[in-house]
């Protein structure tokens, strides 16, 4: 996630939208991660 955080600075990107990219990779990992689990019951 760093990674992507500071590609993102170095191109320039306001630190609004970098946050809120880092939020948006948070979200979808919780979803994902609840989709999995409720796949295995």
């Amino acid at each position: 996630m760093t990674v992507i955080q500071v590609g993102l600075q170095i191109l320039g990107i306001s630190s609004y939208y970098v946050t809120l990219c880092s939020g948006l990779m948070v979200f979808l990992a919780v979803l994902v991660d609840a989709f999995k689990n409720r796949m295995k019951r």
